[in-house]
């Protein structure tokens, strides 16, 4: 395995066409004009040419955003990060609108373009948590803002081709799954997927998270009596399953620390601080042997007052893996604890 960035695996990265809804957009086709591929028209990792508008003033210029076979899209703007990756089925000229990026791989490197694809799927959190990529407006939710230059320098783990293809019937399975679970579920309610619900039905999409990394896996015996300096989620991948007898960490406890503006602790939220958390807890679940134990030691926040119970709301997720048992919960009292001013608050011993 090694780490190559996107750029250098592609032949072109270029943003959609800037086009506004009075912009000769209509929902009619016209001779010589484009389709137009906009934010909404991804779902489900997948593109719904059903409502896409066309561009049908004829521009000599919009052929520069032409899509290709196999071209990837990933969302640059939005709230929810989206990948999809084009198939051509018709004679339309298509054009991706400003808020999405086209990836257009390199074909003479034989990376595999779904691969690709659910490879930045599973590292949407250090894709979009990167400094600057995320923007902060008025009514306080979070957007996405990936300039060209933060995609260009993603970094891919490319493996052997035969773990891409493994990667490639993973993916085909998941997105098979995915479709039979939303027909279901607008069957019992005509209503659009939430987020959270397609997250549930791709539960059969979670082998691929720890196969990503296995073409360069590490023998037990590499990993002793050394010091690992590396990103901790990474490595994990590369631990064997049921390989450690006992895992302490500390990670970093939410906003108590400037961390430099991205990494744990920096979240925007609370439940984000733990989605991460728990990827890397659901990683040192599988490399801790059945007879081992994880201790993880986390420290609480007052926010607006109140004690937000982190490490509580932590623990309760946690416990949704059925290999992990909570057995105990251990208090650390100190002696000389640092002294609170803040009289709303009971001066903490431990």
């Amino acid at each position: 395995m090694k780490i190559q960035k996107l750029k250098d695996i592609c032949t072109d990265i270029f943003s959609g066409a800037t086009l506004f809804t009075n912009d000769n957009l209509s929902r009619d086709y016209k001779d010589g004009g484009y389709r137009v591929i906009r934010l909404a028209d991804i779902q489900n990792n997948d593109i719904s040419f059903e409502n896409c508008l066309f561009y049908n003033k004829q521009d000599y210029k919009k052929n520069r955003y032409l899509l290709q076979n196999n071209d990837i899209l990933i969302s640059s703007r939005g709230t929810i990060f989206k990948i999809a990756v084009f198939q051509k089925e018709d004679t339309y000229k298509t054009i991706p609108s400003g808020f999405l990026t086209c990836i257009r791989l390199n074909p003479d490197l034989n990376v595999s373009v779904n691969y690709i694809a659910a490879y930045l799927r599973h590292k949407e959190n250090n894709i979009i948590q990167g400094k600057n990529s995320i923007k902060k407006t008025n009514d306080k939710k979070p957007r996405i803002q990936l300039k060209l230059s933060d995609i260009y320098n993603i970094e891919i783990a490319i493996v052997s081709a035969k773990i891409q293809k493994d990667i490639d019937k993973l993916s085909l399975e998941a997105s098979g799954y995915l479709k039979k679970s939303i027909q279901k579920t607008k069957e019992i309610e005509k209503s659009c997927l939430s987020r959270s619900v397609i997250m549930e039905n791709l539960q059969a999409y979670g082998n691929l998270a720890t196969k990503i990394y296995c073409d360069d896996s590490l023998n037990v015996n590499e990993l002793l009596n050394k010091v690992h300096c590396s990103d901790s989620l990474s490595f994990l991948k590369k631990v064997p399953d049921n390989s450690m007898d006992l895992i302490i960490t500390s990670p970093p406890y939410y906003q108590q620390r400037d961390y430099g503006g991205s990494g744990i602790g920096n979240e925007a939220t609370e439940n984000e601080y733990i989605n991460n958390l728990l990827f890397i807890f659901n990683e040192c679940s599988r490399v801790v042997k059945t007879t081992g134990a994880i201790v993880f030691n986390l420290g609480d926040k007052y926010i607006n007052g109140n004690l937000s119970l982190i490490p509580y709301k932590f623990a309760l997720k946690a416990l949704e893996n059925k290999k992990i048992f909570l057995i105990n919960q251990i208090t650390w009292a100190k002696t000389n604890p640092t002294r609170c001013f803040n009289y709303t608050r009971t001066l903490i011993k431990y």
